[in-house]
């Protein structure tokens, strides 16, 4: 009987994989269809977080600024399909309600609210990384330009995967770089149809915790101000791409 379970539980287990990969590739082109359409997209630097995980064999971090709701899709554009350079998602969890509507997104989503993070969800994604998952972030946390403010989790998390697995963890940062009137509150969704922006997608080389630690000079600011300097300056180093 126990044998059967087993066998049950990994023809389940290998039917899963197949269905989130058909999701995930699906979606993709279907994302890159309509970003291309709507914005005239292109992306530049997609092989270099490919190149890392096939010299290194180790996850990242994706961040990107956040001034639309077009950035979720323009990361999953971004980074295409390949399961080298597939991402899990951290979303607020107000975007729950929408995403349940979708079969199998939830696969590819960790929820978070966004005012109090709680650490069982800061734990699960630092389980996700160590368990070689790719994590995309938006430090910003928020569209509204009046409520937005830095998430410095993305550097506790990251510092913790290091010292777990004894490795570096890159981060390899998206820049949205948008000509026209995109995101809030400029942004709106005839202007989108009207094919009034344009949309290029820049992939810049890994960002390691050691490069960030260097900007924080002042030795007596507490831990969760060092983490507030070095988003700041992740998030300048986001918009030089």
């Amino acid at each position: 009987m126990s044998s059967l379970k087993i066998t049950f539980r990994k023809t389940k287990q290998a039917i899963d994989l197949v269905l989130n990969d058909a999701f995930y590739r699906i979606v993709t082109y279907l994302l890159f269809l309509i970003c291309r359409f709507l914005f005239r997209v292109r992306v530049y630097g997609r092989e270099k977080p490919l190149s890392w995980r096939r010299q290194h064999h180790l996850p990242f971090v994706v961040v990107a600024r956040h001034k639309s709701y077009w950035d979720i899709p323009s990361l999953v554009v971004a980074f295409g399909p390949s399961l080298k350079n597939r991402l899990k998602y951290v979303a607020k969890n107000e975007l729950k309600v929408f995403f349940q509507l979708i079969p199998l997104s939830n696969n590819f989503i960790i929820y978070i609210d966004r005012d109090n993070p709680k650490k069982s969800t800061i734990e699960e994604i630092i389980k996700t990384l160590k368990n070689g998952n790719n994590v995309a972030i938006f430090p910003e946390g928020t569209t509204f330009p009046e409520n937005k403010k830095f998430f410095g989790g993305i550097i506790l998390i990251i510092k913790k995967v290091e010292q777990m697995t004894g490795q570096e963890i890159p981060i390899f940062a998206l820049n949205i770089k948008t000509k026209g009137p995109y995101g809030k509150p400029k942004g709106k969704w005839y202007y989108y149809l009207l094919r009034m922006v344009k949309a290029d997608l820049r992939i810049g080389g890994p960002i390691f915790y050691r490069d960030l630690e260097k900007v924080v000079k002042n030795k007596e600011l507490t831990k969760s101000q060092k983490r507030a300097v070095m988003v700041e300056e992740l998030l300048r180093k986001v918009d030089q791409i």
